[in-house]
C-alpha cells in the first residue's frame, strides 16, 4: 500500500489515505521503517514545494531508503491508483533552494541541497530497481566545486516524466546509480555531469527525453 505525502496537511495520519496522509517525507519514512518492507511506494500530492517543506535539511543528507522504492508524483488528492494521474497538468516540483534566493548563473547557492536521498542498501539488493516518476526537480547542488549527487544509487534507477532545471552537479553527477533508464524525461540549463553509472553497469537508455542548455566538465553522460 503506498505512503502518501500531503506537505502541509492540518491533521496527518498514517498515509493510508489522502485524507490521513503523512505531512512530509520524513514522517512517511519513519512509518516505513516499522510497517513496511522493501518496494515501498510513496505518493507525493503535485504543486511546488521547496525541498524543506517535503522533510528537513537533515532527512536528505541522511536518509537510508529501502531498496525497490518508488517516488511517484503529480496527484491531485483524489486517485486510488497511480494511472489516474494527469501529468500533463499535474506535477511535482521540487526545490533544493532552501531560502528561495537563486540568483543566475548558480549565484547564492550556498543554501541549497545538494541532494533529494542518499540510498544505503546491502550488496544483495543491488539489483532492486528504484523508480522516479512524476516530480520536477530543480535548484539543487550548493558549489561548483563539490561532489554534489542529486541521487546516490548503487542499483539500477528508471526515471519517467521528470525534469530537471538550474541544478548544479559541481564535480559529481546529478545522478550516479548502477544503470539508469530515463524515459520522458527533460534537462534544461544544469551544469556538470547529468548521469554516471557504475563501469559495470549494463545500460544507460535514454528515450523521448530533451536535454537542452546544460554544460558538463567533460561530457554530461
Amino acid at each position: 500500500e503506498p505512503a502518501r505525502v500531503v506537505p502541509g496537511i492540518a491533521a496527518a495520519g498514517n498515509g493510508r489515505t489522502w485524507a490521513a496522509g503523512h505531512e512530509s517525507l520524513d514522517d512517511a519514512h519513519v512509518f516505513s521503517l516499522t510497517h513496511a518492507a522493501a518496494g515501498l511506494t510513496y505518493w507525493i500530492l503535485e504543486g511546488r514545494f521547496r525541498a524543506d517543506d517535503l522533510a528537513t535539511k537533515n532527512w536528505f543528507d541522511t536518509v537510508t531508503v529501502y531498496p525497490n522504492t518508488s517516488f511517484l508524483g503529480g496527484f491531485t488528492g483524489t486517485e486510488t491508483t497511480a494511472e489516474e494521474r494527469d501529468l500533463v497538468r499535474y506535477r511535482t516540483r521540487i526545490s533544493g533552494d532552501v531560502l528561495g534566493d537563486d540568483g543566475p548563473f548558480f549565484q547564492n547557492r550556498s543554501d541549497n541541497l545538494s541532494r533529494w536521498f542518499y540510498l544505503f542498501t546491502h550488496h544483495s539488493d543491488q539489483d532492486l530497481l528504484t523508480r522516479i516518476e512524476g516530480v520536477d526537480f530543480s535548484g539543487f547542488g550548493s558549489s561548483p566545486t563539490a561532489n554534489e549527487r542529486l541521487f546516490n544509487l548503487p542499483g539500477p534507477v528508471a526515471i519517467r516524466s521528470c525534469k530537471f532545471t538550474d541544478n548544479l552537479a559541481g564535480i559529481g553527477s546529478l545522478i550516479s546509480s548502477g544503470s539508469a533508464r530515463l524515459e520522458s524525461t527533460e534537462w534544461f540549463g544544469n551544469r556538470g555531469h547529468l548521469v554516471q553509472c557504475a563501469t559495470t553497469a549494463e545500460f544507460l537508455e535514454i528515450r523521448e527525453s530533451l536535454i537542452v542548455g546544460n554544460t558538463g566538465r567533460t561530457s554530461l553522460m
